[in-house]
């Protein structure tokens, strides 16, 4: 599922109330657009973490590593850096340090 944001956009708010969906694909989407602009929105982000995390958590969710790497970036906003290392190690993979954001 391609989730197209205008550039510039104003508002993660689109995005984020497609966390609230119960398809499991639309969350992942949702997340994998939140990665791509957590630097600009992580202040809106920020107000889902409980929903993030509780992704993670669930080991049933097929996008949890993803969720994990979302809320790490977020938590590094807030300066929470034991949480977001805490996450960025749960996101496996995902987490790399080569990748500039």
């Amino acid at each position: 599922v391609a989730i197209a944001q205008p550039i510039g956009a104003a508002s993660a708010g689109g995005i984020l109330s497609l966390l609230e969906e119960q398809e499991n694909s639309l969350r992942i989407a949702a997340l994998e657009r939140l990665n791509e602009v957590v630097d600009q929105f992580w202040h809106e982000i920020a107000d889902y973490l409980t929903d993030i995390e509780s992704l993670y958590e669930d080991a049933s969710f097929p996008g949890r590593e993803l969720a994990a790497l979302v809320a790490s970036k977020v938590f590094y906003h807030l300066e929470e850096y034991g949480d977001a290392l805490r996450l960025a190690l749960g996101a496996g993979s995902l987490f790399d340090l080569s990748h500039k954001t």
